[in-house]
């Protein structure tokens, strides 16, 4: 089984531009039999689409506010052609119908695709741990067959006009957005590879990539 991984970009201490994945997500794939594609341009997105069995968006830096018609107000670090990157890639797996699993930054990107926006900076979710109800028919209740989870938050944007058809299953207690499907999409605000990888990614594995073999 493959899975196309979108890189993340950042300027090193002399000053050059890299792509990179974290080692949690590298590792939270390992010993699954997924050999991971890792992209960072758009140059041969068919033969991806074609030869994958899904995408993972990570997280990674804040979305250009430009994209939901906002000015900068609160949004950090961006980089519009990693939107683009994204964009282009969650379009075509979307139309591929193959799935699609966004973690932070990924959900957000994908929400902000398909037509929906963020609030640019929210406080009480950076670095910390919190309670996130969840919806009875839902991918988060099949995964933890639980009502109340608890799970880490690293982010300081969250969705805000939600994109159409798009169902949210899960929010925190003070109701931030923490998880969505559509069709073939899964998103999720927090960081599993931080948290529980194993029982999180299993079951993409077993249950949502697996139908593309």
């Amino acid at each position: 089984m493959k899975i196309a991984i979108i890189q993340r970009y950042k300027i090193d201490e002399d000053g050059d531009g890299i792509f990179y994945t974290t080692k949690d997500n590298v590792k939270m794939f390992e010993n699954k039999n997924i050999k991971l594609v890792f992209v960072s341009n758009t140059e041969n997105i068919d033969e991806v689409v074609k030869e994958c069995n899904g995408l993972y968006v990570p997280g990674g830096v804040d979305v250009c506010p430009k994209h939901y018609h906002e000015e900068v107000s609160g949004t950090l670090k961006h980089y519009d052609f990693l939107d683009e990157i994204d964009f282009a890639y969650i379009k075509a797996f979307y139309k591929a119908n193959k799935p699609i699993l966004g973690v932070c930054r990924g959900q957000q990107v994908i929400n902000v695709c398909f037509g929906g926006t963020l609030y640019q900076d929210i406080s009480n979710h950076v670095d910390v741990w919190h309670d996130v109800k969840v919806e009875d028919i839902s991918f988060i209740k099949d995964i933890y067959k639980k009502d109340v989870i608890n799970v880490n938050s690293y982010h300081h944007q969250a969705v805000k006009k939600i994109a159409d058809g798009f169902k949210v299953v899960a929010k925190s207690l003070d109701g931030t957005i923490e998880a969505m499907q559509y069709k073939n999409i899964y998103t999720v605000q927090w960081h599993p590879e931080k948290y529980d990888a194993d029982v999180f990614i299993n079951y993409f594995i077993n249950n949502i990539f697996c139908k593309t073999e």
